[in-house]
């Protein structure tokens, strides 16, 4: 299940992003556990800096890939502060744990900040429903309608959504 899960993030973020349009960009993974995605930018030629929060992770992925940056940070933290302009900025399965809207208005800020122009932002959420969602304690799903609103605030632009899991249960 966790390898097809795996297989299809892939094949979503290959339909947005091509070889030629990661080579030599730099790269901010932001959650990135245990290095799925560092592994994918880091073969088709990223520079790459991950923030994850926890210090495992980060430890994990320094031994792993020398030659990448990796810092332990909280994305929905004020003191966020990974410096530079990121060619893209890609976040999967992260924004939904944040379940205080404060914090998620302030990681979009974050990720709305280190996106260079020109850049690209990619992230995950479920996105569906008139409403936002909270079905666990440490889940909350937010639909598209949060997104269209916050987005343009912090001078990004929804180019394109990809249906990630469609009908998954």
């Amino acid at each position: 299940y966790n390898r097809w899960l795996y297989a299809r993030k892939q094949d979503c973020l290959e339909s947005l992003l091509h070889a030629d349009e990661v080579r030599g960009k730099r790269v901010l993974d932001v959650g990135c556990g245990t290095g799925f995605f560092v592994r994918w930018f880091s073969e088709r030629g990223a520079a790459l800096h991950g923030a994850d929060i926890t210090d495992v992770s980060v430890a994990n992925l320094h031994q792993q890939f020398p030659q990448h940056q990796f810092t332990v940070a909280d994305i929905g933290s004020s003191s966020f502060s990974i410096a530079g302009d990121f060619h893209i900025v890609n976040t999967w399965d992260v924004l939904y744990h944040i379940v205080d809207d404060e914090k998620h208005q302030t990681a979009l800020r974050n990720l709305a900040r280190a996106v260079a122009p020109g850049g690209r932002l990619i992230l995950t959420d479920q996105l569906a429903g008139a409403g936002n969602v909270q079905p666990a304690t440490h889940v909350r799903f937010r639909c598209l309608a949060t997104y269209q609103k916050h987005l343009p605030e912090l001078g990004l632009e929804l180019q394109h959504l990809r249906p990630l899991y469609f009908k998954l249960n």
